[in-house]
């Protein structure tokens, strides 16, 4: 099991740029520490922000380090979970983590990730 990232940037001119990249485990690290799992370039987000995690093959948890919080599905708050059948978005800052429905059976969770 593991994680597929799909990072969206924009060129000066405007085209959609996209890197994938997959990361191994059930563990994802968020925040500006380049030792980070997914970096997030943003003033607003902490050096390690936050943690997603596959708890189960239908359930994945996020959680906002000591004292922070990011936005899940809309709603402010230092933790939560959601069904990967269902997917769902995770704010960071001025990120967007958009957490694609992917069948529980699936291998890897499939994440873009856009400013």
């Amino acid at each position: 099991m593991g994680f597929t990232l799909r990072t969206k940037s924009y060129s000066a001119e405007g085209r959609e740029i996209i890197r994938s990249s997959n990361v191994r485990g059930d563990l994802l690290e968020i925040g500006r520490d380049p030792s980070c799992d997914v970096r997030l370039t943003d003033l607003a987000v902490a050096l390690r922000h936050a943690t997603l995690e596959r708890i189960s093959p239908e359930r994945i948890g996020v959680s906002a380090e000591k004292g922070l919080t990011l936005e899940l599905n809309g709603r402010s708050v230092q933790f939560g979970r959601f069904e990967v059948s269902q997917g769902g978005d995770i704010r960071i800052g001025s990120h967007l983590l958009r957490i694609l429905p992917t069948p529980p059976s699936s291998g890897d969770v499939a994440i873009d990730i856009e400013k």
